[in-house]
């Protein structure tokens, strides 16, 4: 039986796997770029989301900086 944190940490690695639609690493997934450049991920942050997959994955780093 999975505890909360086991469904949270899957949910996360699912979450990771989806893929930017927008800016330079367009078509690269979440966690790839979060792994690779968390200077963009910092800029990323410091704007007001222009489209819904920016503001989706702000969330991602939102939750993965919480929990990691």
């Amino acid at each position: 039986m999975d505890t909360p944190f086991d469904l949270m940490y899957h949910n996360m690695k699912l979450e990771g796997q989806k893929v930017l639609g927008f800016g330079k690493y367009y078509g690269r997934t979440y966690q790839d770029v979060y792994m690779n450049d968390r200077s963009y991920c910092t800029w990323c942050m410091s704007l007001e989301p222009m489209t819904f997959s920016m503001y989706d994955f702000k969330t991602y780093i939102e939750k993965v900086r919480k929990f990691t």
